[in-house]
């Protein structure tokens, strides 16, 4: 939102303020995409297959994501963030690395959640459930980062809801 009040001071307050911050947000999620893929699986093809689907899966391009004004795809560019992060965090050997790729994570959920609340959260299952499969529970847990990268999370998204329950009594 604060995005799209900016642009709405630069371009006045029409469709293309409302509409651009969030199509440069899916702009962003696919170019993610594609670089995760290139380095990842070191595939320009990968990476150019998975953006390519992205943008061509009707949920995501048509009425709700990426043509409207919804914050939706902020939130999907921040758990895509995330998502992808966190994976490149468990399967990194160097640590300074490991920390790097932690700390984008840590705040791509931030912001998911400080975007659309708890629909924030939405990977994070699925994510934990492959950390177990992975056997990678005991690593995550025992590392200080992962601590850490909580409190990254906790200070924003519970000093945020403290201050709605504050200004809103009864909003949680």
């Amino acid at each position: 939102i604060w995005f799209q009040a900016i642009f709405m001071k630069i371009f006045g307050y029409n469709e293309l303020a409302v509409r651009l911050p969030v199509a440069i947000a899916v702009l962003f999620t696919t170019f993610l995409l594609y670089f995760f893929c290139l380095d990842i699986f070191n595939s320009k093809t990968a990476g150019f297959l998975s953006a390519l689907t992205l943008v061509c899966t009707n949920g995501y391009i048509d009425t709700h994501v990426a043509r409207t004004g919804d914050v939706d795809g902020f939130m999907i560019f921040w758990i895509t963030l995330f998502a992808l992060y966190f994976f490149r965090y468990l399967h990194e050997e160097d640590a300074n690395q490991k920390k790097r790729y932690l700390l984008i994570a840590s705040l791509g959920l931030t912001f998911a959640v400080l975007t659309k609340g708890v629909a924030g959260l939405l990977v994070v299952p699925g994510l934990a459930l492959y950390v177990l499969f992975d056997k990678k529970a005991k690593e995550v847990l025992s590392g200080r980062q992962f601590y850490v990268s909580m409190i990254i999370f906790i200070l924003p998204v519970g000093g945020f809801y403290l201050l709605r329950e504050i200004y809103s009594p009864g909003y949680l």
